[in-house]
């Protein structure tokens, strides 16, 4: 008697096994939703990053850019948007100021904002950073009116140790008469140092070749 009660409840366990197995394999049986997300690319957006520019000692010194490659050039470089100077020889104040008042041989103009774009953000912050907020949502070249960040009040000087990241908003004025591209772009203080008894500052720079006001090269959206 006990061994038919035995097999009767082996029997009874394997037939409410196979039932439960046969249920979760069903092929029309509901599952999680998978997140999914797509990366978005803007080619007309172009970032350099942590590019040094040295103090001007003569005409063979990197104390130049060229903002639309991102290459940090010779004084002499006649590619060159923009320049590192010291304000009186001390080697204290230093400033940057548009490639066309070089002395001896002028780059192209450059046109920074009437305001600065932000007083002080962080390497992260200007990654995301994706408009120039301060001048409205499409730019225009009238916006532009400085040609040196000598010219601004706070801060007036580029200092090492830097106590603030300012942005600075600029205008390619001189490429766009010379190349006929509209390239508006924004310029990031990352760090000041001495190195080899040089001054040398390093930015953070980003520009669209597009004339627009966006800034983001990379968009994810998650789905």
């Amino acid at each position: 008697m006990k061994i038919k009660i035995f097999i009767t409840l082996v029997s009874l366990y394997m037939t409410i096994s196979l039932a439960f197995l046969s249920t979760g394999c069903d092929e029309g049986a509901e599952t999680p939703d998978t997140l999914t997300a797509d990366t978005t690319i803007d080619s007309n957006v172009l970032e350099f990053d942590n590019r040094v520019i040295n103090e001007y000692f003569d005409d063979n010194s990197r104390s130049a850019m060229n903002l639309l490659t991102g290459v940090i050039v010779a004084e002499t470089d006649g590619n060159k948007d923009i320049q590192l100077r010291d304000s009186s020889g001390m080697r204290v104040n230093f400033f940057l100021r548009s490639g066309d008042l070089a002395l001896r041989i002028p780059g192209y103009e450059t046109d920074l904002g009437q305001f600065i774009a932000y007083d002080n953000i962080s390497e992260s912050e200007f990654d995301t950073l994706s408009k120039i907020t301060n001048l409205g949502t499409t730019l225009e070249p009238s916006d532009f009116t400085r040609q040196s960040t000598e010219e601004y009040s706070n801060p007036k000087y580029i200092r090492t140790p830097l106590t603030q990241n300012t942005v600075y908003s600029f205008y390619l004025i001189g490429k766009k008469q010379s190349l006929g591209v509209t390239v508006y772009g924004m310029l990031r203080l990352r760090s000041a140092y001495i190195q080899s008894n040089e001054f040398r500052l390093a930015v953070d720079v980003k520009i669209n070749i597009a004339g627009q006001n966006q800034f983001r090269r990379m968009t994810i959206t998650q789905n």
